[in-house]
């Protein structure tokens, strides 16, 4: 009810600015006015009824993520034709057809399969005969909302044939209100991940909102080892640990807990941490880890939402490295409720620990 009363508000700015600016006919408000009042009745529907949007899920993201990028181009279309006062007109009229087409290739590129991105992460801890040990990072996949259980076959092919030699999903790996019968189809598609020392994965606040205590069986049943707190080493001296994710405390679940996760570490040996959020890094980097991996920020996914996560955090997205500790922030298996996405794209994350000397 909020985010419609908050969507008439710009609504009526836009659809001022448009009318007023380019100078629309009558059938034409009247056009652009019910495009309006659908979005809106869209967003009172869902809210009110609270069940499961299924196709209007989609249809209420993409109609918000539109609203957002509508409001961004009039405000920078206003600003220009401010300076160019006599040509206003032609300015928000080539304002209106850049948004056309740069809302179009957001939707192609949001719902479209991951691409696979590489990063080699030097260490001089590692043992020569574990020179190029490869995990692949899956991170918001957001299963139940957009990500359908054939977009997660074809992305669990993906996965596959890096032949990982560990895989790790860093949170929110479900999204919606299912039982557990109508989670079958994503757990039988997860089962077919593999990789030699198996699948990590920590809590996402969508997975403890959403998923409640049923995501523990979800994970169970799909063969995903959860780490709560907790470090395990794998191929006799790679240390994963592995944190809860915060919002866990809200819902009777395990919350975060870094110094119980990284207190039982060897600093001696390589040490990869699995947070869904990227804000530990500044205290986990003092535990003498070597790499974080995080998501949770989806790099923004559209304008203006890309503006925010740059503001909000320190490690917005992609590789950092302070201190001799490194931090990848990815933006993302899948999108989030908004099925669009601008200047980054959905990503497997493909990580290489190389033998670096001393």
């Amino acid at each position: 009810m909020v985010a419609a009363i908050v969507s008439l508000g710009l609504l009526y700015l836009l659809y001022r600015g448009f009318t007023l600016d380019l100078k629309f006919h009558k059938y034409q408000k009247i056009t652009l006015l019910l495009l309006f009042c659908g979005g809106v009745s869209v967003i009172i529907i869902v809210g009110v009824t609270a069940v499961e949007p299924l196709a209007l899920f989609g249809y209420t993201g993409t109609w918000l993520g539109m609203v957002g990028m509508t409001l961004v181009f009039y405000i920078v279309s206003t600003g220009i034709s401010a300076l160019f006062a006599r040509h206003r007109q032609t300015i928000v009229f080539a304002a209106l057809v850049i948004l056309i087409l740069v809302t179009s290739y957001s939707i192609f590129n949001g719902t479209r399969l991951p691409t696979i991105r590489e990063i080699t992460i030097p260490n001089t801890k590692l043992p020569g005969t574990l020179s190029g040990f490869t995990i692949v990072q899956l991170t918001d996949l957001h299963l139940g909302a957009i990500a359908t259980p054939k977009w997660l076959r074809h992305t669990v092919e993906k996965v596959n044939h890096l032949k990982p030699d560990l895989i790790v999903i860093t949170g929110d790996l479900i999204e919606g209100y299912k039982t557990i019968k109508s989670w079958i189809p994503y757990i039988e598609e997860l089962k077919h991940l593999k990789s030699k020392y198996g699948i990590m994965a920590v809590t996402g606040n969508h997975d403890v909102v959403n998923g409640g205590k049923d995501f523990f069986r979800i994970a169970r049943e799909s063969g995903i080892t959860l780490l709560k707190n907790q470090a395990v080493t794998v191929a006799g001296c790679i240390q994963v640990a592995g944190i809860c994710d915060r919002k866990g405390r809200d819902y009777d679940l395990p919350g975060s807990n870094l110094s119980k996760a990284l207190e039982p570490i060897n600093p001696s040996q390589p040490v990869v941490l699995l947070s869904h959020r990227p804000e530990y890094f500044e205290a986990a980097k003092t535990y003498g880890i070597d790499l974080q991996l995080s998501g949770h920020t989806h790099a923004g996914q559209i304008p203006p939402g890309d503006l925010f996560v740059r503001l909000l955090y320190k490690h917005p997205y992609g590789l950092y490295v302070e201190e001799g500790s490194y931090i990848y922030t990815s933006c993302g298996t899948c999108v989030m409720e908004v099925p669009m996405r601008l200047f980054s794209s959905n990503e497997i994350v493909r990580i290489r620990l190389v033998r670096k000397k001393t």
